[in-house]
């Protein structure tokens, strides 16, 4: 058995699976104009956005799966970030060109062009701070009202995969392509903490709901807890099949997502594992019919994902 001293004692791997009495469901069928090509849900659990084929982003409400607003940006956008309440979203295209609506009005708040295309981008949770890259640049920091420029993070080579704020958005962390892991100090810019554990680049990251571990994992099929002020790994998940190209705790901190992805063809879904975090049990596993468009857990606890049809988006509840 093994132990650490700042986290809950981990069973062995032989135990016992403990799964969820309520197995993974469709919960909403919505019918779509258009074949939806990514979903993302508001953490209010209230409002989804998707991007669909025909370069159109909608908004729903869930889970009356009405049509609230069609918003029209160029040709060729997606959506890379929408904040928490579900008021902001971030677009970009391949070429760079980004553009910050609110959703209220669906009109667009905020214009630029970024030297290449746009890589990742969040939001704080407080909707105040937005984060964002160029495909290999430096991770850039905005005030999100005003949208003037706060700092730039360090510029890792192969630029960065994913961004984190810590629930208080005290802390940002990013997962970068020279395999490392940097925590910063959301206010300055400052870097607090760095660990270069990881032998291949990882993909996802987060924090504790307490904010002093961040969770990170990717190409080494592994979840690595980190302490936040030190870096230092503190505990080791056990190795998985498939990496991981998407992780999440939830809003209690008690469960943790992850969702896998086919190396060999990734077009082919993979299956998604919510585990407990104090013990490593697996909580409910899911073998998607197609890939995911969007997953997330939203504030009362559920975990929502998305599947596509060509003329219908499935909506599941996995735990």
């Amino acid at each position: 058995m093994r132990r650490r001293s700042c986290l809950p004692a981990l069973l062995p791997a032989t135990a016992g699976l403990v799964f969820s009495q309520q197995a993974p469901r469709q919960i909403l069928e919505i019918h779509t104009p258009s074949p939806v090509t990514s979903a993302v849900f508001a953490k209010t659990g209230s409002q989804m956005v998707t991007l669909c084929k025909d370069a159109k982003v909608r908004v729903w409400s869930l889970p009356e799966s009405k049509l609230l607003r069609t918003i029209d940006p160029s040709s060729g956008h997606r959506v890379n970030a929408l904040s928490d309440d579900g008021r902001w979203m971030l677009t970009g295209d391949r070429a760079g060109n980004m553009a910050l609506y609110d959703i209220t009005t669906g009109q667009a708040r905020w214009q630029t062009r970024l030297p290449r295309y746009p890589g990742p981008a969040r939001f704080s949770h407080d909707g105040k701070l937005l984060a964002l890259a160029a495909q290999g640049d430096p991770v850039q920091v905005f005030e999100a009202g005003t949208m003037r420029k706060l700092y730039e993070l360090e510029s890792p080579i192969g630029g960065t995969n994913s961004i984190a704020f810590s629930r208080d958005d005290s802390r940002i962390a990013t997962v970068d392509g020279d395999t490392l892991i940097r925590i910063y100090d959301a206010h300055t810019g400052r870097r607090l903490a760095m660990n270069n554990d990881s032998l291949v680049e990882p993909f996802t990251i987060d924090f504790t709901t307490d904010g002093r571990y961040a969770i990170a994992a990717g190409g080494d099929k592994v979840v690595l807890f980190l302490d936040a002020a030190t870096g230092k790994v503190i505990r080791r998940m056990d190795r998985t099949a498939e990496p991981a190209s998407y992780l999440e705790l939830s809003p209690d901190g008690k469960a943790l997502v992850t969702s896998y992805m086919k190396v060999d063809n990734l077009l082919l879904p993979a299956p998604t594992v919510v585990w407990d975090v104090a013990s490593e049990h697996r909580l409910a596993e899911w073998l998607p019919p197609t890939r995911p468009v969007g997953m997330s857990w939203v504030r009362d606890g559920r975990l929502l994902a998305a599947t596509a049809a060509p003329d219908a988006l499935h909506i599941w509840r996995l735990h």
